[in-house]
C-alpha cells in the first residue's frame, strides 16, 4: 500500500526533535503551566489542574521533559516530588522567551483587531 504525500509528510515531522519534544499536547500544557510559573516548583497535582489533564498523561511526560532537560525536579515535599522548568537549560530559556514573544505577538494583534472571537488570528485575504 502506497503512502499519500500527506502521509510521507506525516511521518517526516514525526522524527522531528520538535515534535519529539513537544509532539503531545499533554507535554505543551505541562510546558506552558511551568514556563508560567518560573519563580516557584509544582507538585504533580498542581500542575495537573493548571494544564488540564489527568495523572495518566502527567505520568506518562513528565520523565520525557526531564530527560530533555527542559523540566526538573527539584525536591520531595512529603511523598510528592515538586517540579519547574529547568532555568538551567538554554532550551528551557528560550521556551520560556519563545513563549513571552507568542504573549506579545497575541496583544499587537487583539489591539489591532486582527483576532476572531475565539481569539484566533484572522487570515487577512492578500
Amino acid at each position: 500500500m502506497s503512502q499519500t504525500a500527506a502521509e510521507e509528510e506525516a511521518t517526516y515531522a514525526d522524527g522531528t526533535t520538535l515534535v519529539s519534544v513537544l509532539g503531545t499536547p499533554a507535554r505543551v500544557r505541562i510546558l506552558a503551566v511551568l514556563t508560567s510559573e518560573t519563580d516557584r516548583d509544582l507538585n504533580p497535582t498542581e500542575i495537573m489542574e493548571e494544564a488540564g489533564i489527568g495523572s495518566t498523561a502527567f505520568y506518562e511526560h513528565i520523565d520525557d521533559l526531564r530527560a530533555w532537560g527542559l523540566v526538573e525536579k527539584t525536591r520531595m515535599a512529603g511523598n510528592s516530588p515538586m517540579f519547574r522548568l529547568n532555568m538551567d537549560s538554554e532550551a528551557a530559556q528560550h521556551l520560556g522567551k519563545f513563549e513571552w514573544e507568542l504573549v506579545k505577538h497575541s496583544i499587537e494583534k487583539e489591539e489591532a483587531g486582527e483576532l476572531d472571537e475565539n481569539e484566533q488570528p484572522i487570515l487577512s485575504e492578500e
